[in-house]
């Protein structure tokens, strides 16, 4: 009987523990969240906006089907409210959309990595998002005094 009445006592300190008091779930910090979770291994997840390229004529973004390409491997997303969310195996993408008005070069997707870029719609030709290479860090070290 005393083994039934700790083990009573125990889940009743563990249920105090993990509530609010209110009978409701504590909120979590979207801030906080993971944003490559779920992704699966060798791919990085690709957000951004589409948006205002040439001026369009009523300044709103259509819904758009993005088609994702590198070389043999197609991967596809509809854009919604002006953002789009995609994960991509890793290396480096171009994209169109269904319209025509959009087309990007140069996307490079790193596995395990959250990453943004924003597409312009609609596109007078094709972006070019390869860039030159980001300058190295740095030297770890001691500031030099002057």
């Amino acid at each position: 009987m005393k083994r039934f009445g700790a083990t009573v006592l125990l889940a009743a300190l563990l249920m105090a523990g993990c509530s609010d008091g209110g009978g409701t779930p504590a909120p979590t910090n979207a801030a906080t969240s993971d944003p490559t979770a779920g992704l699966a291994v060798g791919s990085g997840r690709l957000t951004g906006r589409v948006g205002p390229g040439r001026p369009a004529e009523n300044g709103a973004v259509p819904a758009l089907v993005l088609t994702f390409r590198n070389g043999d491997a197609t991967v596809q997303a509809t854009e919604h409210d002006g953002t789009y969310t995609v994960d991509l195996p890793a290396g480096t993408w171009e994209v169109h959309a269904d319209d025509g008005n959009l087309c990007a070069r140069g996307l490079r997707i790193v596995a395990g990595a959250a990453q943004s870029d924003d597409l312009l719609w609609p596109a007078g030709g094709c972006q070019d998002l390869g860039g030159p290479p980001s300058a190295p860090a740095p030297p770890a070290g001691p500031t030099p005094r002057r």
